[in-house]
Order: structure tokens, then C-alpha cells, then sequence
């Protein structure tokens, strides 16, 4: 809008697979919707897209950071549900890179 200060977002989407390290385990919802039985090895594969949002006048390079930090947690990082991989992202993505607003993950 007019007189405010112009931000930059940017986007990220990559398809993952993981076929160890990741489970459903400790879910606190169990319904008749969820249909996953829970273990504590399974494959992962999901598609995220990520999008955030930059304060004016950002340094370059935060695309390759947010890269890294996706799939190191992803590789590296046990994954007990989706949602705790998300939230572990978002979470590393805004600890180390402080001229980022703001952040969305969707898978």
C-alpha cells in the first residue's frame, strides 16, 4: 500500500522422502478420521512449500539458508509426526535468520 515500507517474500517447494528416521507416534488426537496406526518407523514423503516474508533491505542468500535448514532437519532429525517436522523448520528458520517477519509452511 502507499507510504508502507515495501517487503520481499519469497517461496520454496520441494517434494521429500525419507525412509527411515520418522514415525506417528504420540498423536493426541485418535478419531475415527485417523487412519494411520501408530509405529515408530515408517517412510515420510510429503511435499512442503514454504513462503516467507523479509525485512527491507535484507542480505541475499537467505533462499540457500532456508534450503539447508529444510533438509537438514528433514535428514537429520528424528520425525515423530508431520507437524513436529514443520514446526522444527519454521521454528530453525526464524532462529537463524533474524530479517525474516515472518514464515509459512504447508504440506
Amino acid at each position: 500500500t502507499r507510504g508502507s515500507t515495501p517487503l520481499l517474500s519469497c517461496g520454496l517447494g520441494m517434494t521429500l522422502i525419507k525412509c527411515s528416521g520418522s514415525g506417528f507416534v504420540n498423536f493426541h488426537t485418535q478419531d475415527e478420521l485417523t487412519t494411520l496406526k501408530e509405529t515408530a518407523d515408517r517412510v515420510f514423503r510429503t511435499r512442503i512449500d514454504l513462503g516467507w516474508t523479509l525485512q527491507p533491505l535484507a542480505r541475499e542468500g537467505r533462499f540457500s539458508i532456508i534450503e539447508r535448514i529444510l533438509l537438514e532437519r528433514f535428514s537429520q532429525d528424528y520425525s515423530p509426526s508431520l507437524q513436529k517436522t514443520l514446526h522444527d523448520v519454521g521454528q530453525a528458520c526464524l532462529e537463524q535468520t533474524p530479517d525474516i517477519l515472518s514464515i509459512r509452511l504447508q504440506a
